[in-house]
């Protein structure tokens, strides 16, 4: 039910209602049964979300043995996928939103607030791996905290207004006065995902997360900008009767093409275009 609508409009699983079906996994073990059990689905659209390949780059991208591993798990499901599709008759399309890069260091932004000596009660953030929102309570914590966030190395900072250059069209700052983004091959760290209990409790439970141990520093990570080659992504159709409509689309492109496909009528709120015909 939660993903049915964002903000009160629907989502294509709340316009497909019961037609639809949202699987998720991030263990790798359960692949082989998803490859047999997906072609046969009743559903007139199966979303599945594979987690695992994502969790793994984010802390082994440097270990080339285990990446080796998941790359092969990764591509024999798929294979395994595709011939099951095509035996049943079923449309089989790939989706991928972002690649990984490398983490190469990190970035003290919470340092950087802190340094400005200015108190918590002035402003607010949220601090993500790759990502962070301020929201400034006075005009001298602004006055005090831009420069530094501004002078901060490998990270882009831009305002509410600025970031619908990004398709992010928030209509006022509730969501964020300021933005920072890390490079690509960069990470904030510390961040407010970060907790020493939780992440051993994540270490000990999360197979794919062992390393936290030895460093809780994300191996791999992927971004918000999309110039870096890292953070696009791509839409692969395994079927010769499609044909694209361009050469690049965007994240609400993936909806109005799906339930196209799918002869749904598109939502007037979904403003992207399709990216594949019949």
């Amino acid at each position: 039910a939660a993903l049915t609508q964002f903000g009160g409009y629907q989502s294509i699983f709340g316009v497909l209602g019961r037609e639809a079906r949202y699987v998720f996994t991030k263990n790798f073990a359960e692949l082989d049964e998803l490859s047999r059990e997906l072609p046969r689905s009743p559903h007139l659209l199966t979303f599945l979300e594979m987690y695992a390949f994502d969790l793994t780059q984010h802390w082994h991208l440097d270990n080339h043995a285990v990446m080796t591993k998941s790359l092969i798990q990764t591509d024999e499901f798929f294979g395994r996928l595709r011939q099951g599709c095509r035996e049943s008759g079923v449309r089989l399309i790939l989706l991928v939103d972002h690649g990984q890069e490398p983490v190469t260091g990190t970035i003290p932004l919470m340092q950087s607030l802190e340094a400005a000596g200015v108190s918590r009660r002035e402003y607010t953030f949220f601090v993500e791996l790759s990502s962070a929102r301020i929201w400034f309570h006075t005009t001298r914590a602004r006055e005090a905290i831009l420069p530094k966030l501004e002078g901060l190395q490998d990270s882009s900072i831009f305002d509410w207004k600025q970031m619908h250059e990004f398709g992010v069209c928030f209509d006022d700052d509730q969501f964020g006065e300021y933005y920072v983004f890390a490079d690509a091959g960069k990470v904030f760290f510390p961040h407010d995902f970060f907790n020493p209990i939780g992440n051993a409790f994540l270490g000990i439970t999360e197979k794919h997360q062992r390393q936290r141990f030895h460093d809780p520093v994300h191996r791999g990570n992927h971004g918000y900008l999309p110039h870096f080659p890292s953070e696009q992504g791509w839409m692969i159709p395994v079927d010769q009767q499609l044909t694209p409509t361009t050469n690049t689309g965007q994240i609400v492109d993936v909806a109005p093409t799906l339930l196209s496909l799918l002869g749904k009528e598109i939502p007037e709120h979904m403003r992207g275009s399709r990216l594949f015909t019949l």
